[in-house]
């Protein structure tokens, strides 16, 4: 009888033990696969930017359809960095807008309380979001700098990518904050 007993406790304990580290094991998974995404993005953010053309920044004010365009020396450097950045893709005209490519961080607040990444590819007539629901973006950490906007005699252009937020799991948060600087290279025509 005493060793059965002995025996449903050291199997009880095991077995929590068990669930917990299985419990653990899937909260590290999504975390890592938060964070695999948000590299992705940063990456293909960079990688975008590097080739682009007619970098600049832009803000706007809690509205999807209220664009305005901030010169760069009064957004987008310094301690103000701009919600949003708008540059032409390599191989397009650069003169016309829907060749725009536009990445902006929340679109409306009160559509999307989340906060999250969006691109539009086609100058600002359609976002699609690029993060998932689980990653919030704080838009008062994360922005987008450009220095030397459109390669002017001061040298390259340079975009400092900064996100920031929170990535949810069940009801538990973990911060990020990651950043990135990336040096446009025009190619050969």
């Amino acid at each position: 009888m005493i060793a059965t007993g002995l025996f449903v406790v050291v199997v009880t304990i095991g077995i929590t033990a068990v669930l917990n580290i299985n419990r653990g094991h899937k909260k590290t998974q999504a975390f890592r696969t938060a964070f695999d995404n948000l590299s992705f993005i940063m990456e293909d953010i960079s990688r975008s930017v590097r080739l682009g053309s007619n970098i600049r920044c832009e803000d706007f004010s809690n509205a999807y359809d209220t664009w305005f365009y901030v010169p760069q020396s009064l957004s987008c450097s310094g301690s103000a960095p701009g919600t949003a950045i708008m540059f032409t893709p390599p191989k397009k005209d650069p003169t016309n807008s829907s060749d725009l490519s536009i990445y902006a961080i929340g679109i409306d607040a009160n559509i999307d309380p989340e906060m999250r990444l969006y691109h539009s590819k086609d100058g600002g007539a359609i976002f699609t979001p690029v993060t998932p629901g689980d990653i919030t973006i704080d838009p008062a950490k994360s922005g987008f700098m450009v220095i030397s906007a459109n390669g002017g005699e001061a040298g390259q252009t340079r975009v400092t990518i900064r996100l920031a937020g929170i990535v949810t799991y069940r009801d538990i948060t973990t911060p990020f904050d990651l950043q990135t600087t990336v040096s446009a290279r025009l190619l050969d025509q």
